[in-house]
């Protein structure tokens, strides 16, 4: 297992340093008036296509449409789209309609080719269940069963994943094969240029600098990184970013923490650049997202 540091710890082997990656230049920023209404237009047309009958309500970043049955967020930024069918999603009603797992991948990708046009290829990252138990009486035993199930898929861009809050598409089902739920979380990027990337062990080596960690290696604990993995990093659906500039997923554990489960989940920067440079690019320096939509 290779020591970056005397107290950080990384568990996949690197074989060979990573070649140049295109930079992908995002589109569709939001700042100019005449491109909002544009959006706020594209905005109405999710509406009429989801069948809401509700007034918009413009909260800035996002266009949101409430009714008694469904409910609709359109980001601006990004042009990215929430819909919920309020009567069917989560809802704790047995059903034998629930599709299976493969069904609901398939129904999941036909959904998303028919409805939205994928700005990037698209993998299955994670099938999940929903379950219920049920009970006759108090004196009689629960029982189990499959109330929905969800399809979570990654967006991909040269074969490396597109990390983060502004990257996911997710496609529920409960109790048939049209979709209770969906969220479709992507922005359009042109390639611009390639840039070169700094080896992975370089960037696990800045944490020692880190001011969020150097108090707890100081502290004598260790870092043990068990996930490290080249991609992009996607800034949530709400937020504006110019370029999607490479970063490594670092996730691991604390160890000698008190802390059972003292995990963290990192997005190092990739590319060799000054905070001036990333300033200009758009991005953070320290882009570090933990999971900003707890629904997924």
């Amino acid at each position: 297992m290779p020591t970056v540091t005397k107290r950080i710890h990384v568990e996949p082997e690197v074989e060979r340093q990573p070649g140049p990656v295109t930079v992908y230049r995002a589109e569709g920023e939001s700042s100019s008036r005449q491109m909002r209404d544009d959006l706020i237009r594209r905005a109405e047309r999710w509406r009429e296509h989801f069948g809401l009958r509700a007034e918009p309500a413009d909260l800035g970043e996002r266009i949101v449409y409430l009714s008694e049955s469904a409910a609709l967020e359109v980001y601006l930024a990004t042009d990215s789209v929430w819909w919920t069918d309020r009567s069917r999603a989560y809802q704790e009603i047995t059903s034998d309609r629930v599709p299976g797992d493969e069904q609901a991948v398939e129904l999941a990708r036909r959904f998303v080719a028919g409805t939205f046009e994928p700005r990037a290829e698209l993998r299955t990252a994670h099938v999940g269940e929903q379950v219920a138990s049920f009970s006759d009486g108090p004196d009689t035993e629960a029982r189990s069963q499959r109330v929905g199930v969800a399809v979570t898929l990654r967006p991909t861009l040269d074969d490396l994943d597109v990390f983060g809050p502004g990257a996911k598409v997710r496609i529920a089902f409960s109790d048939s094969e049209e979709p209770s739920d969906v969220a479709y979380f992507s922005r359009p990027v042109q390639p611009d240029g390639q840039v070169d990337v700094i080896h992975p062990y370089q960037a696990v080596e800045r944490l020692s600098r880190d001011r969020r960690f150097t108090g707890v290696l100081e502290a004598g604990m260790e870092l043990r990184i068990r996930r490290l993995e080249l991609g992009y990093y996607s800034a949530g659906p709400s937020m504006s970013q110019r370029y999607l500039v490479p970063v490594y997923l670092a996730a691991g554990q604390v160890e000698g923490s008190e802390l059972d489960a003292d995990v963290f989940r990192l997005y190092l920067p990739a590319v060799d650049l000054g905070s001036k440079d990333m300033k200009e690019l758009g991005v953070r320096a320290n882009p570090t997202v933990a999971g900003s939509f707890t629904s997924f």
